[in-house]
């Protein structure tokens, strides 16, 4: 019995020191990505809904992970909270022609340019809820400035 109990006691260990950089990266992971939320669509119900980073990876699986309406794993992440072009296209239908649209891209890309250096300078250990708002607030411009450069397409290519 005394062998047995040791042997286990040994594979016990060895596994636990094995994955000790497995459960190092896990834990890295999960802190990189603690200000970070998700936008995922369930391919089943095509139900659309927010989730954070962490929380996502911890539940995604083969399938995906599960919707939050219908339970199916079939949720998968389609972006980062906030960058749905299509939450801008009313706005920038509005737009009629390039030179106002030019106005705007480089407005929008100036606005971007200050969060993210903003967002760049902010110390370690920053408070967590300050750099979710960031997080979102850029994603929102990256997908305004998409909006208006498939805009610009349109434009120059001659539809309204």
């Amino acid at each position: 019995m005394g062998i047995a109990a040791a042997a286990f006691l040994g594979a016990a260990g060895v596994w636990y020191w094995r994955t000790v950089p497995e459960r190092t990266q896990l834990s890295e992971t999960k802190e990189a990505l603690g200000d970070v939320i998700y936008r995922v669509r369930c391919s089943a119900c095509d139900h659309e809904f927010e989730e954070p980073a962490a929380s996502y990876v911890a539940k995604l699986g083969r399938e995906g992970m599960p919707c939050v309406k219908c339970g199916a794993p079939k949720a998968w992440r389609v972006g980062e909270a906030g960058d749905d072009p299509a939450v801008f296209r009313d706005e920038i239908q509005a737009i009629t022609t390039t030179d106002d649209l030019r106005i705007s891209i480089r407005t929008a890309q100036a606005d971007y340019d200050r969060l993210a250096a903003e967002f760049a300078a902010l110390p370690e250990g920053a408070d967590p809820a300050r750099r979710a708002e960031m997080r979102r607030q850029l994603a929102g411009l990256r997908a305004k400035l998409q909006a208006l450069h498939i805009r610009w397409d349109e434009l120059a290519d001659g539809g309204h």
